[in-house]
């Protein structure tokens, strides 16, 4: 799991970079997930150079899932700040909570 976090969160950061073409920094990214998430996603960022990380919180009222509105929220706060948002990583029945993120609405 760690090493296949890390290969997704490097290629998300090439390809956000890439496409960029010099107008963003690694300083600038950021990247999502829920505060159920495996803690490779956190060991990953640090890994890759990500200093901008947003765990958002989960609660019971929604079997601890990421929410699209807290993410939509939160990506429009850092847009707005002049951050990059270009990873987020999503839970399938994550060990401390069994949580399952609902994918397709966080898409």
């Amino acid at each position: 799991a760690s090493e296949g976090i890390l290969v997704a969160i490097l290629a998300a950061k090439a390809r956000t970079l890439a496409a960029a073409d010099g107008g963003v920094h690694t300083s600038q990214l950021v990247a999502y997930s829920s505060d159920q998430s495996h803690s490779c996603f956190m060991k990953g960022c640090m890994i890759a150079g990500i200093t901008n990380v947003r765990v958002l919180p989960a609660t019971a009222a929604t079997e601890y899932s990421l929410q699209p509105e807290a993410l939509r929220a939160a990506m429009e706060a850092d847009r707005a700040a002049g951050l990059t948002p270009f990873f987020v990583s999503t839970t399938i029945g994550t060990t401390s909570s069994c949580a399952v993120d609902p994918i397709p609405e966080l898409a």
